[in-house]
């Protein structure tokens, strides 16, 4: 059964929950190919539970960096009655934590890039928390990541031994949970708006193809940093080519240049004496949406100009086909800013005509 990243990070909150309440789950292994959301989800999950997140790359160690360097120890009389016999110890490497207090999500990033010998060192830790001597304090939770052979990635089959030990969930790339999460990280509008348009673009792995940029959350987030940076047309087109590849880059360019007909958006929001000719295009009507959400959640530089960005996104939401109008009160709605904006919506006098516009009959629908 394959899993959305959203649904994955849920479950991997609620195990660290789980771990923090003594109850001591299995590990969980994440299993996605590369640029789908697992290691940023993984950070996000720790920084939402209040706890450290320690990432440790077994897939760059060697086997003694893992468990440790060995040393000489010699007891006193006192404790051993013979001074003379020697014992070998082992140096614990300084990213486990010493304090017995410690609240923390270990996460073995890319472990499947992991030698088999190096495997080995997780064995005892993810099934019994601990290293030789050393054992794990009880508010830290153990999960894992990686990319499957598959994958065009670099990869090692894992163990039987080692699999036996986890929790094993299959992510898929997921459109709806990609939208929930762009919006609510301030991804540009562009990007998601393309994406809604064309969602067969949020990741397009093909063998061949990956030895450049190709289409992944990942360098569709990076697409939405380096359109900001004041690049020309040429420079950009590069950038973004370089980003999510020769296809995905075409396409997106000319879905960009066709939106820019709208005009600026935010300034049709601020004010009302400024008209907007609703088209029939299904790519500008998504970026006209994903424009409202953005800008709303945005707000003004002042309190005034806030509410005007308010009466501007009804001004002109409410002009949009019902399917349009969804998608910005969905984005303007997505994550704790929209929690936020919830309230200020609901209360917004034009509401009820939204409401009343495009809410939909359930029963009449049969739902």
């Amino acid at each position: 059964m394959k899993v959305s990243i959203k649904r994955a990070k849920k479950i991997v909150s609620n195990f660290v929950q789980q771990q923090l309440a003594g109850k001591n789950p299995p590990p969980i292994f994440l299993w996605g190919p590369p640029g789908v959301g697992k290691s940023e989800s993984v950070r996000e999950i720790a920084a939402e539970n209040g706890i450290d997140i320690i990432d440790i790359r077994l897939g760059q160690m060697e086997v003694v960096d893992a468990r440790g360097i060995p040393y000489k120890w010699e007891p006193t009389k006192a404790e051993n009655g013979d001074k003379s016999l020697a014992i070998t110890k082992w140096a614990i490497p300084e990213f486990f934590p010493q304090d017995r207090n410690t609240k923390a999500l270990i996460f073995f990033d890319e472990l499947s890039t992991a030698d088999p010998a190096i495997q080995v060192v997780a064995y005892q830790l993810l099934q019994e928390r601990q290293c030789g001597a050393y054992k794990l304090p009880p508010n830290v939770y153990m999960c894992a990541a990686g990319n499957g052979v598959g994958q065009y990635a670099i990869s090692h089959t894992i163990s039987s031994a080692l699999a036996n030990r986890m929790v094993h969930l299959d992510i898929e790339p997921d459109p709806g949970a990609w939208f929930e999460w762009a919006v609510s990280h301030n991804i540009a509008p562009e990007v998601i708006g393309f994406i809604r348009f064309s969602p067969e673009m949020l990741f397009d792995l093909v063998e061949g193809e990956c030895e450049r940029g190709w289409p992944s959350p990942r360098s569709w987030e990076n697409v939405s940093k380096v359109l900001s940076y004041g690049l020309d047309d040429e420079e950009l087109f590069a950038c973004v080519e370089g980003l999510v590849g020769e296809v995905a880059a075409t396409q997106f360019y000319a879905f960009s240049e066709h939106s820019k007909e709208l005009g600026d958006i935010r300034a049709m929001m601020l004010d009302q004496t400024k008209k907007m000719k609703v088209p029939t295009e299904q790519d500008i009507l998504y970026a006209i949406a994903t424009n409202l959400a953005y800008w709303l959640r945005r707000g003004g530089e002042t309190m005034e100009e806030s509410e005007k960005m308010l009466d501007g996104f009804f001004r002109i939401g409410l002009q949009l086909p019902p399917a349009f109008a969804t998608v910005a009160m969905v984005d303007a709605l997505s994550g704790k800013d929209g929690e936020h904006l919830a309230k200020r919506l609901t209360e917004h006098k034009r509401f009820p005509d939204w409401q009343k516009k495009f809410s939909v009959d359930k029963k009449k629908k049969g739902l």
